[in-house]
């Protein structure tokens, strides 16, 4: 085996060790990527289950107002 074989076997050897690597590399972002796409998925839907807790809380404290208003226009006496 000359010299100029090795060499083109070396070249054509590591040509495949490159492209599997990228292979490897492409997989591995891939998967990443899906793994990012779920946590964005979870944090959006959990942001929109707090969006729609805050807004309970405001109508039920907005509700509370109105019937503490309603009940001192009235004297003091809780009219239902």
């Amino acid at each position: 085996m000359s010299a100029q074989e090795f060499f083109y076997y070396s070249l054509g050897a590591g040509t495949i060790v490159l492209i599997a690597v990228i292979l490897l590399v492409a997989v591995q972002v891939v998967a990443t990527l899906r793994i990012i796409r779920k946590v964005l998925t979870d944090v959006k839907s959990t942001t929109k289950d707090v969006i729609e807790v805050k807004e309970g809380i405001k109508m039920g404290i907005a509700g509370l107002i109105g019937y503490i208003l309603k009940t001192l226009r009235r004297g003091g006496e809780a009219h239902v």
